[in-house]
């Protein structure tokens, strides 16, 4: 305790190729990874989920996904797998999509009020503020 550390984080992709994330504002960790390059690629197992809540059941999800031109979509939804919220996505659009927490965790607050309110109270969140 009191000991001052250093650290050094390094990033991969699939091909090995190191990733340059310092002008990285924020870096959000989730999944499954749903959409990429507008195909459905949703394959949760491939990913090393191990959870029916997150490989066949169909549950509240949140996820959050891109459009070619930009825009950011934040989405809930009642009871939907995985690979049925890869599809949902691609029909709004999306040509990026990532799942974030679901069930209880599910909740969307727009315009000052609930769009999807969440089951339990939420210790941490995604916020959005316009320029």
């Amino acid at each position: 305790m009191g000991t001052p550390v250093d650290f050094a984080l390094s990033f991969t992709d699939d091909e090995h190729m190191r990733l340059d994330w310092r002008d990285a504002e924020t870096i959000v960790g989730a999944g499954p990874h749903l959409v990429q390059a507008g195909i459905n690629v949703a394959n949760p197992a491939a990913e090393g989920f191990t959870e029916a809540k997150i490989l066949s059941m169909s549950l509240n999800r949140s996820a959050i996904g891109l459009r070619a031109d930009g825009t950011i979509l934040l989405v809930t939804t009642p009871a939907l797998t995985i690979r049925q919220l890869a599809d949902a996505f691609i029909a709004l659009g999306a040509v990026e999509a990532m799942a974030l927490d679901g069930g209880g965790s599910s909740g969307l607050y727009f315009e000052d009020r609930y769009i999807t309110r969440p089951g339990r109270q939420l210790s941490n969140a995604l916020l959005f503020v316009p320029r």
